[in-house]
Order: structure tokens, then sequence, then C-alpha cells
């Protein structure tokens, strides 16, 4: 009976010891890379790996121990770790206010209430359209290249004192990189278009 509880015992270690340990620290130093634990009074013995590319002293990092083997997985206040596929993000159950890349995506996301939810992209500018009364205008906008991976929402607005002047304000076509906005006024006035640009 005796040995039948030891070698459960022994089990009971060996699974513990197999199951990551997941922590917070502090780099020490960048060059060779050491990180000190919170609660800790000296760094970890060696350097630890990183899926987080090259890091910063005083960098706040989430450390993931398994086997003895140290290794830097996120970064407190920014992206911290960068997964293929959105399925291997899902399985990694950080703390909220983790951030990390899907590069099938080409997307951020952000770990709160307990879910993975995506960082939204956003970008707004100002167009001004002149032309004749009651003739339609239009202008081009152009978003930054390469910051929308799909196409966004628009939302338009004239910016106009006598609101009751606009006759028609409307976008097309719109892809990734920009849009056609048109404008019909009654007046031959210069009018400004604001425009937001938002990709949930």
């Amino acid at each position: 009976m005796f040995d039948e509880l030891m070698k459960r015992i022994d089990h009971l270690r060996l699974d513990i010891a197999g199951k990551p340990e997941l922590r917070w620290g502090v780099v020490s130093s960048a060059s060779p890379l050491a990180v000190q634990l919170d609660g800790d009074a000296g760094p970890l013995a060696g350097s630890p790996s990183t899926l987080v590319g090259e890091r910063s002293v005083g960098d706040r990092v989430q450390i993931a121990i398994q086997n003895r083997r140290a290794t830097i997985i996120g970064v407190a206040g920014g992206i911290g770790s960068a997964f293929a596929l959105k399925s291997q993000l899902e399985a990694w159950a950080a703390i909220d206010g983790t951030h990390a890349w899907v590069e099938s995506e080409k997307r951020e996301y952000v770990r709160a209430g307990g879910k993975w939810r995506r960082v939204p992209i956003i970008e707004s500018g100002t167009v001004r359209l002149e032309g004749e009364a009651g003739v339609t205008r239009s202008a081009e906008i152009s978003f930054t290249p390469g910051l929308f991976p799909a196409v966004p929402a628009l939302q338009i607005s004239a910016l106009s004192s006598a609101p009751q002047n606009v006759v028609g304000l409307a976008f097309n076509p719109i892809s990734a990189s920009g849009a056609t906005i048109w404008l019909r006024y009654a007046t031959a006035t210069a009018v400004n278009v604001h425009w937001t640009a938002v990709l949930s």
C-alpha cells in the first residue's frame, strides 16, 4: 500500500513538473538577456528563450516556465506574441491587457474580459470639394498604404453652416486603399467633407 502511494506521488510530481507556470518579471539585462521574476531576489539563471523579439531593460514580460526552461511569451502594454493562425491565439489564455498579432489576418488582438478581441484600425481626414452650384462634385481619398488588410467601413459628413444646401452626399467605390466621395451642393460654395474609416 505504501509503495502504491509513493508511485502516485511520483506520477503527480511528474504531472506538475510538465505543466507550464506563468510568471511576470522585468528584463534586467538586454545582452545577454536576463529576467528577474516578481518576488525574486535576483535574475533567473541563464538566458530565457523569447517569442517576442529583442527586449529592453525595464520591459515587463510574461514568462512561461516548463521543465526548468523559461520562455518570454508576452510583453505588458504592447504586442507580446505573434501567431500564424487565430486558432493558435485562442489556445493561449493570457491575462487581460495582453496584446498579440495574428499573421494570417494581419491584425492585432487584445485580451479583454477573458476573450481575445480585435483592435479596431481607424483613420480619418478631411477633403475639400469645390464646384458649380447644383453639380455633383467628387474627390478621391487615399488611406495609408497597407493600413487596412480588408475594406473598412466609411463614414462621411459635410461640414456646412447651411446643411440645407447639402443636396446629396455619398461614396463609391471604396477599397482597402481609398474611396471616392461625391457631393451635390446647392451653391458654388467650397465644402469640407470629414471622413472616418474603421475596420473592426
